[in-house]
């Protein structure tokens, strides 16, 4: 049976979560494998993360320092990669810290996996068992 698109950008959206090592049981928080070293790392190094992929996005030298990330030569479609990494990464963060409820953060990735940049992000991702 075939899936219509929204169904498939939900069942990305929950991948991409479970994928970083998350189960859900209710609109309120997390639950499961994560847990508070996870969350308190989190907390320390979202900085370096945004900082990382800054100056990839920014810089063809430090880009491709990132090795097969990619499956676009296209440097545009490399920096579109990076920031819906970077939205998806700060989403789930803001999750993990209880800043957002399990309903934003699943409308949020329906809206980010819905456009095209998303839905290749995903499809990337998927592919790659990112």
């Amino acid at each position: 049976m075939k899936l219509g698109r929204r169904q498939e950008t939900e069942n990305a959206s929950i991948s991409i979560f479970r994928a970083s090592g998350h189960t859900f049981r209710s609109s309120k928080g997390c639950s499961g494998s994560s847990n508070a070293a996870s969350r308190s790392e989190s907390r320390k190094n979202p900085r370096l993360h945004a900082d990382l992929m800054r100056m990839a996005m920014e810089d063809p030298l430090y880009r491709a320092c990132w090795g097969t990330f990619f499956t676009s030569e296209n440097a545009n479609e490399q920096r579109a990669h990076m920031y819906v990494n970077m939205i998806i990464n700060h989403r789930l963060m803001m999750w993990e810290l209880r800043s957002i409820t399990e309903a934003h953060l699943w409308a949020i990735s329906s809206i980010v996996l819905s456009g095209p940049v998303g839905w290749r992000f995903w499809t990337d991702a998927r592919e790659d068992g990112r």
